[in-house]
């Protein structure tokens, strides 16, 4: 399962792709220099999450072209998301602050890399889907990101 609003407020932003990029709908997204750019664990806070897919079939792929990226409108917007296949969330991940798996659709429990800590559990759902919040901002949690 992909990013979804679970609750709180959230809007779109219109930003220019990176040309030649591949997106998967629902996968969360950096904006750097102005572009739309697949979200890396090296790099936080996250902008949000992307609303179109974009293939290299597609007749737009290698241009800068507008798409919607939803973003929270509040720093306490919640998303529901999926974990890892291979992993199972726990009630007691709940406060703690988790990585993106590797496709950055979902969560990744097990923190093995603990590189970005892109998101708070805020609620248990089932085994493998939970309430998180999007680290979309600075303040969420201080000493992590690069430095603006």
């Amino acid at each position: 399962m992909s990013w979804a609003p679970y609750k709180g407020e959230f809007t779109y932003q219109h930003q220019a792709k990176t040309a030649s990029t591949a997106y998967t709908s629902g996968a969360v997204v950096d904006i750097v220099s102005g572009f739309i750019e697949v979200a890396v664990i090296t790099r936080a806070p996250h902008s949000g999450v992307i609303q179109k897919t974009v293939v290299s079939t597609d007749s737009d792929y290698a241009s800068e072209t507008i798409l919607p990226v939803m973003v929270p409108r509040f720093v306490n917007s919640e998303w529901k998301v999926s974990v890892l296949s291979s992993d199972t969330l726990a009630t007691t991940d709940v406060g703690n602050f988790l990585d993106l798996a590797g496709s950055p659709v979902g969560i990744d429990v097990t923190n093995a890399t603990s590189a970005d800590d892109a998101a708070l559990c805020t609620k248990f759902l089932g085994a493998n889907l939970g309430a998180f919040i999007l680290n979309s901002y600075k303040g969420v949690q201080s000493g992590i990101g690069t430095a603006v």
